[in-house]
């Protein structure tokens, strides 16, 4: 079936008066991923060696840039987004700044909306998926 390229950005609901509503699929898509946007912040937990520290997340929406730092670890790094829904985001962590070689430099991390003001974070080592850590984020700034 052909679809004119105006209309590929767009979902067309039928309504139940033989109308059709026609809705911005940027508008639907940018209110299922608002959820992480925002600057979170956590301790996180590594139960291997029963150690924790601190987490800091600047989440860009609208650019998909995601920037991590463990400030008491003094690493930081970006995280590249593999997967989004309107619960949960999975995306591959890449430290590129570890002053003092305490941070993995690849691993993947699981983020899972629980309100509007808690996320929950999971770290699991690359490429086998084990658990490394998790943490609960609190909202600091939308």
């Amino acid at each position: 079936m052909f679809i004119p390229r105006m209309f590929k950005k767009y979902v067309i609901f039928p309504l139940f008066s033989g109308w059709l509503l026609l809705v911005s699929t940027s508008f639907y898509l940018d209110k299922q991923i608002a959820w992480l946007q925002g600057s979170w912040e956590g301790i996180g937990y590594q139960p291997q060696t029963q150690t924790n520290w601190n987490i800091s997340l600047e989440a860009d929406m609208k650019e998909k840039k995601f920037m991590i730092r463990y400030p008491s670890l003094n690493c930081s790094g970006q995280w590249k987004l593999l997967k989004l829904d309107k619960n949960q985001a999975t995306l591959e962590e890449i430290i590129t700044e570890d002053a003092y070689h305490s941070c993995d430099p690849h691993n993947y991390v699981v983020l899972t909306r629980l309100n509007e003001k808690y996320i929950t974070y999971t770290c699991f080592s690359y490429p086998d998926k084990q658990l490394i850590a998790f943490s609960t984020l609190t909202l600091v700034k939308r």
